[in-house]
């Protein structure tokens, strides 16, 4: 227990190399402590060892099968390494999970499937679960990032289909929200040359 809370402090701190070092030290007396194993495959997600992330998120999921942070955080590692087929099917299970409905943070599974589907090119599904994420906040009331870059999705989604005012409609939401980011400037430079303007 020492060994796990001094390494969340490292965590907390970004020194995810001695984070690791602490939790694989408490691994030798507790290897089957499911929320151990979740926080080393955080920690090798943000050292970008994706192989090492997702061992850990599937073994924590072995010892704990509902445990809806880890099938999260095993989506959003299989997005990183370009794995999308796997990414939609674990993100559906953490959506399905039963411990879903009581998730902190639920918007955040959906963005991930429906950023996956849009990477994947299937974009009505992308479109559906972006929705979904849109319903978890008052309209043009952010509670996080995530608000910001659904809309941004919403919008690329559009784009990709031949759609540049529904595009537009949806970056230029996001823009009071983000005015400092650029990539969203270039999505509607895209989306009027789109349009022919």
């Amino acid at each position: 227990e020492d060994n796990r809370r001094v390494g969340d402090a490292y965590i907390r701190q970004g020194d995810y190399t001695r984070a690791l070092g602490y939790y694989q030290e408490a691994a030798k007396h507790y290897a089957d402590d499911p929320e151990l194993q979740y926080r080393m495959g955080q920690a090798y997600e943000e050292k970008r060892n994706y192989d090492r992330a997702i061992s850990h998120f599937l073994r924590a999921l072995e010892l704990k099968p509902d445990m809806t942070k880890a099938k999260t955080s095993a989506g959003a590692t299989y997005i990183k390494m370009k794995d999308y087929d796997q990414a939609i099917l674990v993100l559906k299970q953490a959506i399905d999970g039963l411990s879903f409905e009581i998730y902190t943070k639920p918007q955040y599974p959906k963005y991930l499937l429906g950023w996956a589907f849009y990477l994947n090119n299937q974009y009505p599904e992308s479109e559906r679960y972006l929705q979904e994420t849109l319903t978890y906040y008052t309209p043009g009331i952010p509670k996080d990032p995530i608000y910001v870059q659904t809309l941004r999705i919403m919008g690329l989604n559009a784009l990709a289909q031949s759609k540049p005012e529904t595009a537009l409609s949806f970056f230029e939401k996001a823009i009071p929200f983000a005015p400092k980011w650029p990539d969203l400037y270039l999505d509607i430079a895209r989306a009027h040359r789109l349009a022919g303007e």
